[in-house]
């Protein structure tokens, strides 16, 4: 209660006292008014200087210190400063008085009805007290609404809002300097205005534009690339398809360059009778390795000369062609 001084009147001392009694101390009423008294004549007051408007007590609890009412006003009809709070007790049987006084020497503006309908001030009066008797609370239940009556002013307001969004007039196109709201998670889902140029920046970060190309093919829908689309390299304008179409396929021999073949045994001739010569390869006759290459001659003229190589892996049912270079 920040700029707030309370103090139990001396009235209210006495019923405080009577409370000891074991009997029962009743909250009555609350109010609020204009005016003040020197700090020092608190004590002594038996009402407020100005009394304004009754408040409402909505809520009452037990704390370390005392009793903590929950006091509340609405607008009233003409406007005030308010400078004063009074909570008004009785012990049963007995009559009200005020026993505890809350001043605000400045004073908090309190607007009217008509400037303010919706205007609501709640104030917490601490009534100390060790005793630990039995009390009860007037509480004014028109101050209060059921979770029925809350529910259904929601979906009044929730209606309310969902009409004026869908009456709403329509614009064709954004300006950056136009504005969406959104509820903000990190600040307590506080509503707040966000620029449309802010979310085409984000935006931007989360998206291709439009205005990009692939291989100068729109991003507007789905690309499809083949290799009629993909060059080379930067510099050589064939494509991909082109380049594999000129590519032969590979040749099924192995150690095929006869101008030059692996020789791992090193022998410059060879000869027998279907004897194994360089590498991968067995003949029949005589094989003769030089810097020309590979020259095959027969043994004798009933036997011409040949060359072998087999395959681990023959791709059978298939059509296929060897070549070899000599």
């Amino acid at each position: 209660m920040a700029n707030w001084t309370g103090v139990i009147t001396n009235a209210g001392n006495n019923v405080l006292l009577e409370w000891i009694n074991e009997k029962t101390l009743h909250f009555d009423s609350a109010a609020a008014g204009q005016g003040t008294v020197e700090t020092v004549g608190m004590l002594a007051q038996t009402a407020l200087v100005n009394q304004k408007q009754v408040a409402s007590i909505i809520g009452a609890e037990r704390v370390s210190k005392g009793i903590r009412l929950k006091i509340r006003i609405t607008a009233p009809q003409a406007a005030y400063t308010l400078n004063q709070y009074g909570v008004w007790a009785s012990i049963t049987g007995g009559s009200t008085t005020m026993i505890a006084l809350f001043q605000h020497e400045k004073g908090i503006p309190i607007p009217s009805a008509a400037e303010s309908p919706d205007f609501v001030y709640t104030f917490y009066a601490l009534i100390s007290t060790s005793n630990t008797g039995k009390w009860t609370v007037n509480i004014d239940t028109s101050a209060s609404v059921t979770l029925e009556e809350m529910n259904a002013a929601i979906a009044t307001a929730v209606a309310t809002k969902e009409g004026l969004i869908k009456d709403a007039s329509q614009k064709a196109s954004l300006a950056d300097a136009d504005c969406i709201a959104v509820v903000d998670s990190a600040d307590g889902g506080k509503t707040k205005r966000v620029l449309w140029s802010t979310v085409k920046a984000v935006l931007a970060k989360l998206f291709v534009p439009q205005t990009r190309k692939i291989n100068n093919k729109p991003l507007s829908a789905d690309v499809t690339l083949t290799g009629e689309d993909i060059k080379v390299t930067g510099s050589d304008e064939t494509t991909i398809h082109t380049r594999l179409s000129e590519i032969t396929n590979p040749n099924l021999l192995d150690n095929w360059y006869f101008g030059n073949p692996v020789n791992q045994r090193a022998a410059s001739e060879y000869s027998g009778s279907w004897s194994y010569c360089i590498d991968r390869w067995v003949a029949e006759g005589i094989i003769t390795v030089g810097k020309e290459g590979v020259s095959a001659s027969s043994r004798d003229a009933s036997n011409p000369a040949y060359f072998l190589q087999r395959f681990e892996h023959f791709p059978d049912g298939r059509q296929v062609t060897f070549s070899l270079l000599t």
